[in-house]
Parts: C-alpha cells; structure tokens; sequence
C-alpha cells in the first residue's frame, strides 16, 4: 500500500538541529534543506523575540519557494511542485542570573562566528561573575519556537521549553551547542518513563548534561521535541 510522504523544508543550516528534527518526526515526513532546494541566503534574523525571527526564517524560504508559483519555471518553482510546507525554528538559552540571556542572541553570545566553545566560556564566566555559585542560582530554560507554514499559506506556531541549570564546568561529547552545559530538572527527566526507562534509569541521568545523555533520550524531553510534537500531528493529519 502507498504511503504519502510529506515534504517539509527546514529552514536551518545546522547539521545539529537537522538530525534532530529528523529523528522526532520520524517516518513519513522526508526534510530538504534549502539547498536540496537551491535556495540562497538566508533571513535576516531582525526580530526581537524567538517567535518573530522563526516567522521571519520560515517566511523567507516560502516565499522563494511558494511565491513564485505563478513566475516562469526556475529552480523554486521546481521545488513548489515537490514540496508540502516550510518549517523554521528559533531557540536559544535563557538564564535568569543574567536576566534572561543570552536568549536570541544564543548562536551569536560570544560573536558573529557562532563559536558554541566560545560561548560556553563566555556563559560560564558571566555566571561566575554574577555570583551564581549554587545550582538553585543557576536556572535555566531551553527555548523553542517553531513557525509552520503550508504551501497554501497556512500558519502554524508551537513553543517548547525545557527547564535545567547550568552547570559548573562543561562535561559530555555528545549533542550540539549549549549541551554541555545544561543540566536537565529531575522533573524534565521524569518524562522518559514514556522511552521504556526505569525510575532507576532516571536516577542515573540526574545531574548530566544533555551532552552526556545518549540523543534518542534527550530528543524525548528536548524543548525542539516539545515544540515538534505537535508539528507531528499537523503534517500526519494534513496528508
């Protein structure tokens, strides 16, 4: 029996972000880049919150792809044909020691380069320098907004947030970014009874870093996994 596979651009260049998403919407949604789709650039991410800059991410590609439906035949017409939807997240890091930074600016913290070792130097300086010396000093989210958008124009926003600490020095190999860095709540952890662990299993990850869970995990509790979940029932229903 044939199955129809939903064909969703992402709009991100992070091999990190991309893998992820992959994994949490699973079988019958396939993700092209704007590259397999030779589209250029990229959004001006001038908006002052996560919402308004995944809009403005989103916005861009489906405009190069679906606003030129009625042009002459080029290379975005081409993917207008094979392409469902266009997707775009904007996440980031919240620290309340730091009133909220480096919130979207959490690619950029350290400079233009997206140095994420860099970053997490600055942030953990920032937070020595702040006198957050206890765990209860140092909470922190993981923030992200996903804008959804139909080839008919149809509109979809969802947010996710995962709530953890920073921890005190960087630890793991694993993930992408911040990972290193952020510690999961228990609470979080309580969540991955729905991946078949044990509370004793749970126990275990207590005061990792997301970087030293294993992915399939964190990709369970994951802000992104938060705010594509409901992205999932969206596109399984649309097709």
């Amino acid at each position: 029996m044939y199955e129809y596979t939903m064909r969703i651009i992402f709009a991100t260049q992070n091999k990190g972000k991309l893998r992820e998403a992959a994994d949490i919407l699973g079988e019958g949604v396939e993700l092209l880049t704007p590259q397999d789709c030779e589209i250029e650039g990229e959004a001006e991410e001038t908006g002052a919150t996560f919402a308004e800059n995944s809009f403005l991410k989103a916005k861009y590609i489906w405009d190069r792809v679906f606003g030129n439906m009625a042009s002459p035949k080029n290379a975005a017409d081409h993917a207008s044909d094979m392409v469902d939807a266009v997707f775009a997240d904007d996440s980031g890091l919240e620290v309340d020691a730091l009133g909220g930074e480096p919130g979207i600016y959490t690619a950029r913290y350290a400079g233009n380069d997206k140095n994420f070792t860099d970053n997490m130097d600055k942030l953990l300086f920032n937070m020595k320098k702040a006198g957050a010396d206890t765990l209860e000093d140092r909470k922190a989210r993981f923030r992200c907004v996903v804008t959804l958008i139909f080839r008919d124009g149809r509109k979809f926003v969802y947010d996710g947030s995962l709530e953890g600490h920073i921890s005190f020095s960087k630890a793991g190999c694993g993930g992408f970014g911040y990972d290193p860095v952020f510690i999961p709540t228990d609470d979080e952890l309580s969540a991955l009874t729905s991946g078949g662990l044990s509370k004793t299993e749970i126990r275990e990850l207590s005061g990792k870093t997301l970087a030293e869970i294993p992915e399939h995990l964190k990709n369970l509790i994951s802000h992104r996994f938060k705010a594509l979940q409901p992205v999932n029932g969206v596109v399984h229903t649309d097709k």
